[in-house]
């Protein structure tokens, strides 16, 4: 089992739901900022006193570099126009600089 974060807009919410189709496996746990019902304090202690998924830890800059943290691998999904907005830039390099494989979506 993997944990999988998936980083993009949310004005897409769509294109989230197809690269959770594409990238990840049965058993696989898959964080999205669109998913209310994963409590992830239930899934791993160490994430115990975090909001719930879409609440952002980092009310600054509106990202949960957390859940990056703790994910095995990191699905970036990109805008329909092949960019990436300000807040997903600040998670991917968040990703890229604790090491996390990055997939592109």
């Amino acid at each position: 089992m993997k944990k999988i974060v998936l980083i993009g807009s949310m004005r897409y919410p769509e294109l989230f739901t197809l690269a959770r189709a594409a990238y990840v496996q049965d058993g696989d746990v898959c964080i999205v900022p669109t998913d209310d019902d994963i409590d992830l304090r239930q899934l791993n202690p160490a994430w115990a006193g975090r909001p719930r998924p879409n609440a952002p830890v980092n009310e600054e800059k509106g990202h949960w570099s957390w859940a990056v943290d703790q994910a095995d691998e990191v699905i970036v999904v990109r805008r329909p126009d092949g960019t990436l907005g300000s807040g997903t830039v600040d998670e991917l390099a968040h990703a890229v600089s604790a090491g996390k494989p990055i997939i592109w979506a």
